[in-house]
């Protein structure tokens, strides 16, 4: 794979998940659509192969990660839970790329958690369905359902 191909073959507009958290401040909303971004894109790039058919099945934002910190009325932090379809794609060697990009580039404003789980009922707002989503890059189109 040519990962700077994928990060550069995006066809889905931003706005689709901006919209999914539009009653949070805009800063927060480019925030988390980045987030959604970097996992989507950084999927299958860790420290050890990824299961040919390995994909992410969701992306949600849940927990306390939308609540407003009570002294400041700014967002406190992120919560993400990743529902992968296989075991193996939730071993954390394969998101600590993700980790890397999602601290360097959102880390020093706001913590972030990434919880990754095989698939499962996600609660939460849903960022990223990849049955009716589209696609961000060729990975994600060769596996779509």
């Amino acid at each position: 794979m040519n990962e700077l191909q994928d990060f550069l073959d995006d066809g889905y507009d931003p706005a689709a998940v901006r919209g999914r958290v539009d009653h949070l401040p805009y800063e927060t909303q480019q925030d988390i659509e980045q987030i959604s971004r970097i996992l989507r894109a950084a999927f299958g790039y860790g420290e050890a192969d990824m299961p040919a058919d390995g994909r992410i099945e969701s992306i949600a934002l849940i927990g306390s990660c939308a609540d407003l910190a009570a002294d400041s009325g700014t967002i406190a932090g992120y919560d993400f839970r990743i529902m992968v379809n296989l075991p193996e794609c939730a071993d954390e060697v394969h998101w600590r790329f993700a980790r890397r990009l999602i601290a360097s580039e959102i880390g020093a404003r706001r913590p972030v958690t990434l919880t990754v789980d095989v698939s499962a009922d996600s609660a939460g707002i849903i960022l990223y369905d990849a049955k009716t989503d589209f696609p961000l890059n060729a990975r994600e189109l060769s596996l779509r359902p």
